[in-house]
Formats: C-alpha cells, structure tokens, sequence
C-alpha cells in the first residue's frame, strides 16, 4: 500500500495550563487509584516530554480532554446536568512543545515512541450526548474552520488501541467530520474509525453517516495500524494496513464519494461508553474504565502544495531584557517559513530575520537598552507567495535600563518589602513571608491569594524557592515586573499544575529582569482546606549579565528542569564554531561534554548522576561563557 508522507511547521509555545477552584471529591479517589495503577506501569518522567517531539502535527490540532478545565469529571454528575458548561471537556490548543501537567498528564502523555491518547468512562462530555474523549480536532489556519472537499487533504497515521472499556467494549480512532457549510455546529460523519471488541464487529467504519461496515480486517488489541485518509475532488480514499497480519485479511482500502462539501480530520481515544446507563444501556460501567490508543505516526495537511500564507495571529512579546525580547505568533498550516523585522520607534531603517522554520517564536537580539521597538511578521509559502509585513504588526515593547548586579545565588527578597497582598491571618501576617525565619509564615484563608514583594532594583532572576506549611503542594505561579507593583507583570514561572510538595519547592526559569516579584497561590494538590500558608519565599539572583545569551545569539532551551533521567538540549538556530556545553556540579567538576555543536541541534542527557543541583554551560570556543543555567537532578 503506498504511503504518503508529509512534513509541516512546528510551533513552539510556552503557555501552560492554569488549574483552578478545588477539586471533586471523587477526583482524589481517582487520582490515587490512577497513581497506583501508574506507578506501576509509567516512569513518572515520560510525562515530562512533551507530545510535539512524536507527532510534530500537534501544531494543526486541539485537544478534547476527558477532564474539565478545574480537572473534574463527571462522577456524581446527576444525568440532567450532563450539559453543565462548568464541567464541559476541557479543550487545549497550542499543543507543540506542550506537556499536560497534574490530573491530565494520564490521559495524554510520551511512551517510548507513541503518544498515549486516554480517556475514562467517567470523564468530562463534549455535549450532553457525548462519550468521554481524549481527541485531536483538527484546526484548520488555527481556527474551527472546516476545509473544503472539492480539495486536496491527506492523513497519515500509525496507531494501535491498547484498551478498550470493561462493559461497552468500543473505542473511536479516527474521523473525518462533514457538513455542508463552514459550520462547526452540526457536523456529521463522512467517515469514521472504530474498534468494536464485544460481538463480531472487530474494526467498524461508519461511511457519509448511514452506511456501515463492520469487521471489515483482521484486528486484536495491541497491533499496529498504518492509515492513510485522502481527500481530493469531493472523493474520500481509506487506506488500513494491519502491520501485524500478512495477506488479504489484514488489508481494507476503500474509495467513496463524500455527501458533504466541508470536513475536517479527527484523530485519538473517542471512548464508546460513560458510566450512565440512561446513556449507553449498559449498566455498571466503572468509572476507571477506559479506552486508550496510542499513536507513534500522525502526519496531516494539504498536499499538492496548497498553502495559504495569511497574516500571523495572537502576536505577543515576552521575555523582554536589556538587550533582547522574544516574539511570538500563532502557527499557520502548510507554510514553509516565517520572517520577523524590527526598528527602534522613530527610525526608518528595519532589521530582517533570515528564515524562521519548526518554530513560531524568534528571540530578537542586539537592542539598545531602555528602547522602544516595533517588530512585524510575515509567512511565506514555499512558492514565495506570502502575507504583508504591515498587516503582521505586533505590539510595540521597550527594552528595560540596566540592571543591578548581584551576588549569583543570593536571596533578593529576604526582609523586603511587601508592597501589596490580597489578605492575611492576623496571627500570619504577610511580612513572615521574606524575613528570613522559616519557623513562621504568611497564612490568607481561600484561593487564590497574592503578595508582592518589592526588591528594591532591577535585577536579573532566575530560580525561587516556596516553602509550603506542612509540606503542602501548592499550585502557584510567580510574575516579574521592572516597572510597577500593579501592572507589567509577565510569568517567570508557572507551577499552577504542580503535585509535588516538600520543604522547599523549587522553579528555575530563563533569567529574567525584574524588580517587583508577585507570587500567586491558586491551590492545593492532595489538600482538601483552604489555607495558603507559606513559611518562606526566596527570589534567587541569576548573577551578571553574562548568564544571558551573547547579543549575536539567541538561547539555548533546556527541559524538564528538575529532570529524573533525561535532560532535553535545543540550540539555537544561529550559533557560532567551537562552542561547547558541559554540565557540572556545584564543585565545577564535570559530569558531561559535547563539543562540535551544530546550529538548531537537539541533545538529550542521559546521565546517572546523583540527585542534586548542577550548572549548564554553553561556553564559546575562546572559554568564555555564554550561558549558564542551573538545573536539578531529581
């Protein structure tokens, strides 16, 4: 059978997922009964690496979770409020480069080579008529619009199921939804993918919504299926090829002409069954019950060329330094690559990137300090056909002064002043926060709860340590300012999906300026009360300047920080000859070395050191240091 392969952009985004409220009751039984059935079968670190480095396509998708977005399901749910839109299946776009965090990592996480897609009997709806999904959807130019069938579009995809529900044996593989207008609402199926392992129906297709074709292949939970689903000129081809089984009976290719004129591809768990009888006519469904499919292949998109190369969207600016600042935009399907200029406010003359490729966020470097700037993005396709600059403008920023330097590794925010905070016990009061003392603390009653802490200065940061009463996990996130204790912040860190308690907890991040330092305490993993109470908060100097990226270069990337087994490298796209990384520990003795680095190169650390905190080096060819990160050894 005759596969078609392509390759598209990546997209790179930093966004994470913000948990809030408390959750259900059941949630916590069920989180200990997935931890334990986990542990046994999941290193907790494949949950560390992020989908997009399997199934790069991510960045063409949204994700239907099997939870809500405060990560509830809907165990106790009564059956009229199925429609609840507070407990609705929560949806995730920007997938590349992301990793779910906390209740979600189970349902969508790295094994080996496969993503694992999962969803249980109990989980969040889509709608009330709905079964419980861990689903892509596909996002056509990123957007819910549906493409047109009189066009050209392929999927490719490698899956095996690896579980099906106890009672209602069904799981959903892949679709191509079908309307007859460029209408999300409504849609029905010009094509769908199941696996039926109760009865003789085995692999199960549902064609333009009212043919169906059952046991149609040979199949058996846990073989490999190669697929191919083609559309061109209003005709739909399926190709299925049973990896595992030779001949005839492991083979299904069949041709179809589509009753729809618009579609879009679906791909991952659909779970055939809920734990409602009223839904499925089958009774006792346990609500651990779940299907799951894993997918190790997914490639999608026009083919023939087809590009439509518009304006960027969602442009944004972050990490905004003395000398560079990142930029960032929403992907765009099938484009070959992106551009991005920038001026200093008041000048004539642009600054052009070279070609921006596998990534939609570019690091301009070499600015003035205290500078405003206006920066422009364009796409082209690989026909040089493209968008405007001027319709890509993005936001003006201004580069910050120059920093305050200070000892690496220092404490900033020790005995200063709390300058703002959104409530305090009286007996806890808010300044126990920075004083040093970890034998007392700050206490608020309910989430969330903030406080500000003044520096100061400006200074670069790059670490903070949270000492939790009693060891507790809280979720929180902590934002920097260099211009005011009420406005400027953007996110240092956030740990607003954390699970992890202990004396300290610990977040390194890209050194950063900042002199107003806001920490946000969301809630709780494991704790069903409503007290935040921290003992201690540090804020950790990043040291000089010269921990930052050379102006010529943009940085390097690093994850997970801590990490377990594995550390992920990705350099930059322009570096210069020589460079080297080494990681060491504290003493300066070196762990490991790679010389002869090549631009946009992706290293992986694989090492057997013991647990600990160590420095990450990139140092030039003449000895010099260009970055240095410090990262934890869990």
């Amino acid at each position: 059978m005759k596969r078609i392969f392509t390759s598209h952009a990546i997209s790179a985004d930093s966004d994470q997922l913000v948990l809030k409220g408390q959750k259900q009751s059941f949630l916590m039984e069920s989180i200990k009964i997935w931890g334990i059935m986990l542990a046994f079968v999941l290193p907790i670190g494949l949950w560390a690496q992020a989908p997009s480095s399997i199934l790069p396509d991510l960045s063409y998708f949204k994700l239907s979770f099997p939870l809500d977005v405060n990560g509830n399901d809907y165990t106790g749910v009564s059956w009229n409020n199925r429609s609840n839109p507070l407990i609705k299946s929560w949806e995730r776009n920007n997938l590349v480069n992301w990793t779910p965090n906390s209740t979600y990592s189970p349902y969508f996480f790295v094994d080996g080579n496969e993503v694992v897609f999962k969803a249980h009997c109990a989980g969040a709806l889509t709608s009330a008529n709905a079964y419980p999904r861990c689903e892509l959807r596909e996002t056509p130019n990123g957007t819910n619009d549906l493409w047109l069938f009189s066009d050209e579009h392929e999927l490719n995809a490698t899956f095996r199921v690896t579980n099906v529900p106890n009672e209602k044996q069904e799981v959903c593989m892949l679709q191509i939804k079908g309307n007859d207008s460029n209408n999300t609402s409504g849609t029905e199926e010009a094509f769908r993918l199941e696996y039926r392992q109760d009865g003789t129906q085995g692999i199960h297709v549902t064609i333009n919504e009212n043919t169906t074709l059952t046991d149609i292949m040979d199949y058996s939970v846990g073989q490999t299926i190669e697929s191919r689903m083609y559309v061109n000129n209003g005709q739909v081809t399926i190709e299925l090829d049973n990896l595992n089984v030779s001949g005839s009976n492991g083979e299904w290719n069949y041709t179809f002409n589509s009753n729809y004129s618009h579609g879009y591809f679906k791909a991952g768990c659909y779970t055939q069954s809920s734990i409602w009888e009223e839904k499925n006519g089958v009774a006792d469904e346990s609500p651990t019950a779940f299907g799951e499919v894993r997918f190790s292949v997914l490639t999608m998109g026009p083919v023939g060329g087809s590009c439509t190369a518009s304006a960027p969207g969602n442009r944004t600016v972050g990490s905004i330094g003395t000398s560079s600042a990142t930029v960032s935009w929403n992907s765009i399907a099938n484009i070959d690559h992106y551009k991005v200029r920038h001026r200093a406010q008041g000048t004539s003359t642009w600054t052009t990137s070279g070609s921006i490729r596998n990534t939609t966020s570019y690091t301009i470097s070499g600015l003035s300090a205290n500078t405003t700037y206006e920066w422009q993005v364009r796409s082209k396709c690989s026909n040089n056909t493209g968008s405007n600059y001027n319709d890509g403008q993005g936001p003006n920023f201004t580069t910050i002064g120059s920093t305050t330097p200070c000892t690496s590794g220092s404490n900033l925010a020790e005995n200063e002043s709390i300058v703002d905070f959104s409530s305090e016990q009286s007996t806890n009061p808010s300044g126990n926060l920075n004083d040093g003392n970890s034998n007392n603390r700050w206490s608020a009653q309910n989430f969330p709860q903030y406080a500000v802490i003044d520096l100061g200065a400006t200074y670069l940061v790059d670490e903070i340590n949270l000492m939790p009463y009693k060891n507790r996990a809280y979720q929180f996130r902590v934002e920097g300012s260099t211009s005011s204790s009420t406005s400027g912040f953007s996110t240092l860190t956030d740990a607003t999906g954390n699970t992890s308690g202990g004396s300290v907890i610990n977040r390194s991040f890209t050194a950063q300026a900042a002199r107003y330092i806001k920490l946000t305490i969301t809630g709780a993993s494991g704790y069903s009360g409503s007290w935040s109470s921290i003992e201690e908060f540090e804020v950790i100097c990043a040291g000089s300047s010269n921990r930052m990226a050379a102006p010529e270069m943009e940085s390097l990337r690093y994850f997970p920080n801590p990490f377990s087994s594995k550390l992920g490298i990705e350099l930059p796209l322009e570096i210069s000859e020589g460079t080297r990384l080494e990681l060491t520990d504290m003493m300066g003795r070196v762990n490991w070395r790679q010389d002869q680095l090549k631009a946009g190169e992706k290293l992986s650390v694989v090492t057997n050191i013991p647990t600990g905190i160590y420095l990450l080096r990139w140092i030039n060819a003449d000895g010099s240091i260009i970055q240095t990160e410090k990262v934890i050894k869990k």
